[in-house]
Order: C-alpha cells, then sequence, then structure tokens
C-alpha cells in the first residue's frame, strides 16, 4: 500500500473534478458497522466528496473506501479519514474524505480518471519569438523554411530545397538572392554534374553573426556561458560565480570576456539569451542589459530552453513533433506540433503529487508524445527511471497497442539550457529575416 500525504494544504495541490461514481463505505473502529452506500460529488487523487449525510462528530475518523469506477469491473480500495462534513444552513450535503493509504495501481487509475476530465489550461510561450511562430505571415514562414532546410541539410541545391518544401524555383532564388545578399547565406561549392552545368551548393553561414547564452544557477550561485556562431558551434566558453552586487554590470563583463582573444567584436553578436528558472523575477534587466550593450536579449526559462535545444539541434530527433521534456520531479516542458508549450498553475508542470515515475506516466497518458527525455539531473538521482519507465509503458501497450513511444536521456548534458537559449535567438533572427 502506498501512504498518501494529505494535509489540509497539500489537499489543494490535487486537481479535482466534479464526478458522480458510485461508493461504499464503512468505519473502520466499528467491526460491526454496517456498509454505507452513496455517491462521490467530486474527486482527486489527494480525496473524494461523498454525497451522504453523517454527524459531525465522525469528522476525524478512519474509513474502508470501495470506489466504483465506470471503466473498470472490481473496485478500487483505499484507507481513509473523514475530514470534514460540509453544511449549507441546517442542511448536511455531504463528507470530505482524503486518502491515508491506497494501492499504487489504483492511485494511478484514478490520477489518470482525473486528470483525463480536468480542464487543464497550457500556454503558449510568447516570447520565444518576437512574432509567434504560428502566427507568421506566408513570407516570414517560406524564409524560415528555407533557412531552416540549410542549417539541418546544407550544403544543398535549390533543386533540393525544391523537393524538400515544394516550393518552386523562383520562389527560392529570390529568397536565396536576398539571404545571400544580406551574408546569412553562402554558397558553398557545386552539385555533382547530372549532365548539364553543375548547380551551386547553399549552406547557412556560421559567420554571419555569433551569440551569446548564458545560464544563471541562482541555487549554486554560478554562471555559465558561452559563445557559438550560427551553427550552435561552441568559440567559447567560461564558468563564473554569481556577483551578489551589480548582476547587469555582471552579464556585460561576461559578454567582453568571451570575446577576449577572438576577432569577434560586439557588432557582430547577434542576440544574447538567458537561461534561468524563473525569468518573471528578471525581466527588468533586460532592458538594462540591452541598452548597456545593444545587444537584443532573451529571457528564457531553463526547462523551457533545454527541450528547445534536443529539437533544434536534431540528436536524431528530426521527424519528431512531440516531445515531453522532464527537468526534475516537480517541473516538464513539452513540444507539440514544433511549438513549445508551458503549463500555468501546476496542473501539468509542476506535476501531481504523486511520486515520480506515476507522474512521468500521467504525462505520457495525456500528452501523448512520441518521445520523453529525461534530464540528467534526474538520471543521476534515479539511475534506474528510464528503464523502469520503459518497463512500464510496455506494460500499458499490451492496453493500447497504438501509442509508439522513446523514452531516453537527455543528450546535452550540462550544456542544454545554454545550447537552448542560443538556439532560441537563432530561430528568432529566422523569423525575422
Amino acid at each position: 500500500m502506498q501512504t498518501v500525504n494529505t494535509n489540509s494544504q497539500e489537499k489543494r495541490k490535487f486537481q479535482r473534478v466534479a464526478e458522480n461514481l458510485p461508493v461504499r463505505f464503512r468505519f473502520l473502529d466499528r467491526p460491526d458497522s454496517f456498509v454505507h452506500e452513496a455517491n462521490t460529488g467530486n474527486l482527486s487523487q489527494g480525496g473524494l466528496f461523498i454525497t451522504k449525510i453523517l454527524h459531525k462528530d465522525d469528522v476525524g475518523k478512519n474509513l474502508s473506501i470501495e470506489l466504483i469506477v465506470a471503466h473498470k469491473e472490481a473496485p478500487l480500495k483505499m484507507t481513509a479519514r473523514l475530514v470534514w462534513v460540509e453544511k449549507q444552513g441546517a442542511n448536511v450535503l455531504g463528507i470530505g474524505v482524503e486518502f491515508i493509504e491506497i494501492d499504487p495501481e489504483h492511485n494511478r487509475i484514478i490520477s489518470s480518471f482525473v486528470l483525463k476530465r480536468a480542464p487543464i489550461k497550457i500556454v503558449r510561450k510568447k516570447e520565444f519569438l518576437k512574432i509567434p511562430f504560428s502566427k507568421l505571415n506566408d513570407k516570414q514562414r517560406r524564409g524560415f523554411e528555407i533557412l531552416d532546410l540549410l542549417r539541418r541539410h546544407g550544403p544543398i541545391s535549390k533543386t533540393e530545397i525544391q523537393q524538400k518544401l515544394d516550393l518552386n524555383i523562383p520562389t527560392i532564388t529570390k529568397y536565396l538572392d536576398e539571404y545571400l545578399k544580406e551574408g546569412l547565406v553562402r554558397e558553398r561549392g557545386l552539385d555533382i554534374s547530372t549532365g548539364g552545368r553543375r548547380a551551386s551548393l547553399l549552406e547557412l553561414n556560421p559567420e554571419y553573426g555569433y551569440l551569446v547564452g548564458i545560464e544563471i544557477d541562482t541555487s549554486e550561485r554560478r554562471i555559465t556561458a558561452i559563445l557559438t556562431d550560427f551553427m550552435n558551434k561552441i568559440i567559447k566558453k567560461i564558468t563564473l560565480d554569481l556577483s551578489k552586487e551589480n548582476l547587469v554590470a555582471q552579464l556585460a563583463d561576461i559578454v567582453s570576456k568571451l570575446t577576449e582573444g577572438t576577432n569577434i567584436s560586439k557588432e557582430l553578436i547577434k542576440g544574447i539569451g538567458l537561461g534561468i528558472d524563473t525569468p518573471r523575477d528578471y525581466v527588468e534587466i533586460k532592458p538594462q542589459i540591452e541598452a548597456r550593450l545593444g545587444i537584443p536579449v532573451l529571457l528564457e526559462d531553463k526547462d523551457l530552453a533545454a527541450v528547445w535545444a534536443e529539437k533544434w539541434l536534431d540528436l536524431g530527433l528530426e521527424g519528431i513533433e512531440d516531445i515531453v521534456y522532464i527537468a526534475s520531479g516537480e517541473k516538464c516542458s513539452f513540444i507539440l506540433d514544433s511549438e513549445i508549450y508551458r503549463e500555468r498553475n501546476s496542473n501539468i508542470g509542476r506535476l501531481f503529487g504523486l511520486d515520480l515515475e506515476t507522474n512521468i506516466m500521467n504525462i505520457i497518458e495525456i500528452l501523448n508524445p512520441k518521445l520523453v527525455i529525461i534530464s540528467q539531473e534526474l538520471i543521476q538521482e534515479n539511475s534506474n527511471l528510464i528503464e523502469s519507465l520503459k518497463q512500464k509503458n510496455k506494460e500499458q501497450l499490451y492496453q493500447d497497442s497504438s501509442r509508439q513511444l522513446q523514452i531516453m536521456p537527455s543528450q546535452l548534458k550540462e550544456d542544454a539550457i545554454i545550447q537552448g537559449v542560443v538556439s532560441l535567438m537563432i530561430r528568432e533572427v529566422f523569423a525575422n529575416s
């Protein structure tokens, strides 16, 4: 049996849904007590509201409960405590009970039942692009697709671009002429001859500009920063103690340290990405850094940056559109249809107050991703986590044979966050070119 911690504060963390289900219960301190039959008014992973009249003196007593969930033949069993009686005037409307002990599998069934019926609030991060990617006009979207194709597969010819993107050659030429003039794209030799004139090969120009990625680790009081070219190649990396004084001055100094000893001037830096646990706490430094250095700045949540880095840098993930990144036992972020999402007010990202593996399996059941990536931090804490999740997924395949899921560790390790904010800056340049 699993012991459930549900004090009055903890109980508020659970998602609750209105649901009318048959329930039976009896008092544990009365061996000869008869079984009460009633219905639920609502339920959560932490307890039930039962529409049954009981005396207020019963508050604090323990109950043995059997809950009938429609899609399960056998009742779900748990031990619970009666914690309150709801009244409206002189009328008693029902009782609230919190779970004390419950079988882990029954807990999982209740969690899935609740979460499938709960209104899950998901908001897309508008800050990823100055122009939200889903709202780019046709010209911007086509340009983005051409540049991203060159980034992933260059050097390639116009004919190959035409085949992969289903655009006509005059349209492709118009875009590429503009990018060549701008220096964003460059020619790289000639294609193999097929009998006629050899076509030029084109690729993204890694020297078009440079980017700075910075991770601020407030718990370790540490800053890690990288300088990359426009293809995410790391040119220089430094680690410093986080200053207790002027953070803006320290970040400006970091940019100078990264370019020191290189032939890269500040004017060639296209953007600075900051990966932070709570970006809202640092909003005021963004305009200060931009005013001081004259360089665009992006503030982003660390975990959202990390999941985008895994996607952007391919790492064998090309073609996988739906990805969940589990950062810790309390937080996740995800990509659906190539757009990055984050939760609001703890329904998903803060997970569900259950054990880690059950939380993750619940996320999988709700979002149905093609890939789940586990952070290196979690793997270090739980060395058998991935194998255990794979086994649980295998067991669930017997119930849902259509599920196709990969579970793997993060491949970027300690550079995931700083590469993520760099990648988001490059993405923004693409979208606005």
